[in-house]
């Protein structure tokens, strides 16, 4: 098996360099700015070519290269995601008894991660490290307990683990109808933990107040977002598409729709636009190497957009039925690294002086243009 993956390696190696390859832009259609799906097909394994042919590239050039972390939604490294990849990897090779990370939770010496400390606890260097005595038995979480707005006397809890107060906790709150009380509690176990790895990691000195003060501040910042979003909620509505105003004179009226089929992993996209008298400018249709519907629906927005604007149209309405990228484009969310190449290329047309909204519809309405 060895010896055929080597010979597989060499093969492909002699091959690109018979065509002149030697870097990734020698796979991309400079004309189209797209992939060369022919020739990436050829080069590499159909598990690598999906990856490759399903990364986005710019049509207006406006994305520089930058190196990207695949496993988190922003491109940024995450400890945490890439210890879940790695768990995954691990699962899928692996038998359960052999896995090499234990489940991520709290239970004796074991903080979540696996990793057995058998030292003393970091804040008050006098106990054996584990999660009862951090968070209920610890010096230092009884002065925080004690300090915060619980006022919580946790040497007078009794010999119980923390798994045990906090599902006695929860128990009692849910029949009393008070969440308020358990967002407390867990805001500031979630304080003391963080705290506790700066001590351990950044050599911070451990200091009672800065818990306090932390765990106040996350929770008053959590309602406060909370407040928000119901406000805002209430005042837009839920009736999205009776609430949506069409300002301004739009000399084209685009639908776009992407479609993605599960049993055969396969994605398509197409797009129609409609002056205002009612004639057909332009329509297309397209496969995607999108992994999904929505990104398919991006290509299929991007590259209507720039044949509009090819067109010599400047007052562009778009139609479409997804709620998720009003939301985006309106700023309420935020997009992953693979969505943002469409973005920014939607960015470049505005400043080109493309005027553009989008407009969420109901599914009906863009139905002929998947079918």
């Amino acid at each position: 098996m060895v010896n055929m993956y080597v010979q597989f390696q060499e093969q492909k190696e002699d091959e690109m360099r018979t065509r002149n390859l030697e870097q990734v832009d020698d796979l991309i259609d400079q004309n189209t700015r797209s992939w060369k799906p022919v020739l990436v097909k050829t080069l590499y394994p159909a598990p690598v070519c999906n990856e490759i042919l399903s990364i986005p590239l710019s049509k207006t050039g406006v994305v520089s290269d930058q190196l990207m972390w695949k496993f988190s939604s922003s491109g940024d490294y995450n400890v945490h995601q890439a210890y879940q990849a790695l768990r995954q990897d691990a699962k899928q090779h692996l038998p359960a008894s052999h896995l090499p990370f234990s489940p991520p939770r709290m239970c004796g010496t074991q903080f979540g991660r696996g990793i057995v400390n058998v030292g003393l606890c970091p804040l008050c260097d006098s106990d054996e490290d584990s999660s009862t005595h951090l968070f209920l038995n610890c010096s230092f979480s009884r002065a925080c307990w004690y300090g915060s707005q619980l006022a919580i006397q946790s040497s007078e809890i009794g010999s119980v683990s923390v798994q045990q107060w906090i599902s006695r906790l929860d128990h009692n709150s849910l029949e009393e109808g008070d969440t308020r009380y358990l967002q407390l509690v867990f805001t500031l176990i979630w304080s003391i933990w963080n705290h506790r790895n700066k001590v351990m990691c950044e050599g911070l000195k451990p200091d009672p107040l800065n818990v306090i003060l932390t765990s106040q501040a996350l929770f008053c910042g959590y309602h406060e977002a909370f407040a928000n979003y119901n406000n805002a909620d209430r005042r837009n509505g839920t009736h999205q598409a009776q609430n949506q105003r069409l300002v301004g004179q739009w000399d084209l009226i685009i639908k776009i729709a992407g479609v993605r089929k599960k049993q055969v992993r396969r994605s398509a996209y197409s797009y129609e636009a409609q002056n205002i008298q009612g004639n057909i400018v332009f329509r297309g249709c397209h496969s995607s190497a999108a992994k999904s519907a929505y990104g398919a629906l991006l290509e299929a927005l991007v590259e209507a957009a720039v044949l509009a604007r090819r067109y010599g149209f400047s007052h562009i309405l778009a139609l479409s039925s997804s709620k998720r990228l009003v939301q985006q484009f309106n700023g309420d969310s935020s997009p992953t690294w693979q969505e943002r190449t469409f973005f920014a290329d939607m960015c470049s047309l505005k400043q080109l002086g493309l005027v553009f909204k989008h407009l969420f519809v109901p599914s009906f309405v863009v139905n002929n243009v998947i079918a």
